[in-house]
Formats: structure tokens, C-alpha cells, sequence
């Protein structure tokens, strides 16, 4: 039952963002969403847009023509680490999962600015 719930929660996030009209993401480290909902529409590593220069695989659901930012490394660097999903478990280990990675943040913001100018 609490999956059932819980991709109920996501397809009413989904439903809300597409309704919406603004251009949307939904994102989510990887794990069982992709198998359970269907597979993620991108994914990308936090050090494919600068820092940290971290490992933690994300999943993109998006829609209603969000820019996929454009990456600004395309090789994994040598001093790449493990990020918070090789922690052990912890009480707080779910919260650190959960961080948006900044670059990334960033990233989004503005390739999804309609008033900043694009190149």
C-alpha cells in the first residue's frame, strides 16, 4: 500500500506541474521510481555541472518544454568522490539524498529564464 501511495503522490505532482503550463522537473536520485513509474526522461551526475564533484546519479522526469541545461564537463574528472549515497545509514542520510546539487540548481535556473538572454 505505501507504494501505491507513493506513486499516487508523484502522478498528482506530475498532473499539478503539467496543468501548470510552465515548464517543469521532477527529480529523484536513482532508485525504484523509474521501475515502478517509468523510466526518467534524463539523468546526469553532479560533476557534469561543475560543484562538487560528486557522484550521485539523478533521475529528470520533466515536461511542458523545460530546458535541459547544457553540461559544462563532459568527462568524468579524476577527483570525482562518492557522494552521500554511499553513507551509511543514518537519520539524516535521507535528508542529505535529497540535496539538489547547486550547479545543477543553477544550471536549470538559467536555461529555464525566459528574461535572461540565451546564447
Amino acid at each position: 500500500r505505501a507504494l501505491i501511495e507513493a506513486l499516487e503522490l508523484v502522478e498528482a505532482c506530475r498532473n499539478l506541474c503539467e496543468n501548470s503550463g510552465a515548464p517543469w522537473m521532477l527529480e529523484n536520485p536513482i532508485g525504484s521510481l523509474s521501475t515502478y513509474w517509468r523510466e526518467p526522461d534524463f539523468t546526469f551526475q553532479p560533476w557534469e555541472y561543475t560543484t562538487p564533484k560528486e557522484q550521485k546519479r539523478t533521475c529528470i522526469w520533466a515536461g511542458n518544454n523545460f530546458v535541459v541545461p547544457q553540461r559544462e564537463v563532459f568527462d568524468e574528472p579524476p577527483d570525482v568522490k562518492p557522494s552521500c549515497w554511499m553513507a551509511s545509514p543514518s537519520p539524516d542520510r535521507a535528508d542529505k539524498r535529497s540535496v539538489t546539487p547547486e550547479g545543477w540548481a543553477r544550471a536549470v535556473f538559467a536555461a529555464n529564464a525566459p528574461w535572461l538572454e540565451h546564447d
